[in-house]
């Protein structure tokens, strides 16, 4: 366990129907100011998301707020340590349909590690309503997606850029920003692991995110509906995501979840 001098600086706790007060003492109308455990700055976050500043809490303080804690399962709690440039890159839709070029490498790293990250058929989707491309070129051709954002009313395959929507294509681009990543093509940090402390899907994961939204296309909207959001403002977040780090540079609206 590292000094008790040690400084861990933020921490992200998730709250569900009020299980904060675990964590912080009586539930409040507004955030924290301060508990015994430490003098703590909190700020209100959308969905349930709390995140406190503690800049004099100490890291073995923490472990032991987190072993008080572990044990609620609707409570995440992180201790922030830092990324750095290069971590995390995502590309948008855009970027990963881009002839292949020196201003565009997405889509030199796409048709580099296609076949062997998919075996070549990507799939995005839930159950029975997918999306399938069987081959590269054929992805490539239907990106960005021209449709209006909607569930699927039933499966597709290779279809045509007219015919894929834009939920879809924002889906398709974060799977192959998370699936290229874990593959050690993009990023040194797992960006599925990442967890998003701003914008519409804020305390989810990214690897959550991407979840909802796969559901959601796949006509099994629930998760989306809970956070009041619909296609089109899912599609609008998705593509938020997908921009945040097109150079690789560390952005503050990613947070390294605690070990």
């Amino acid at each position: 366990m590292a000094s008790a001098k040690t400084t861990v600086g933020r921490i992200l706790v998730v709250m569900v129907a009020g299980a904060l007060a675990a964590c912080v003492g009586p539930e409040p109308d507004r955030p924290p100011v301060g508990t015994t455990e430490a003098a703590l700055a909190a700020e209100a976050l959308p969905d349930g998301v709390w995140a406190v500043e503690a800049p004099d809490l100490s890291r073995d303080r923490a472990d032991a707020l987190k072993v008080r804690t572990d044990h609620l399962a609707s409570l995440r709690l992180a201790v922030a340590q830092p990324y750095k440039d290069g971590d995390l890159c995502t590309h948008g839709v855009e970027a990963w349909s881009a002839p292949c070029s020196a201003e565009q490498p997405a889509g030199c790293l796409l048709a580099a590690t296609y076949a062997t990250v998919y075996g070549g058929e990507l799939v995005v989707g839930w159950r029975e309503k997918t999306v399938r491309f069987s081959r590269l070129e054929w992805l490539v051709k239907a990106l960005p997606g021209f449709a209006e954002p909607a569930m699927l009313e039933k499966g597709l395959k290779d279809p045509s850029a007219e015919r894929l929507n834009r939920l879809a294509a924002e889906i398709i681009a974060l799977r192959l920003n998370v699936d290229l990543n874990a593959h050690g093509q993009l990023g040194e940090a797992s960006l599925g692991e990442a967890i998003l402390v701003q914008g519409a899907l804020a305390g989810l994961t990214v690897s959550e995110a991407l979840e909802l939204a796969e559901q959601a296309l796949g006509g099994f909207p629930d998760k989306m509906e809970r956070r009041g959001l619909n296609v089109d403002t899912l599609t609008l977040a998705l593509a938020w995501v997908n921009g945040l780090s097109p150079d690789c540079r560390v952005h503050s609206a990613f947070m390294r979840q605690g070990r």
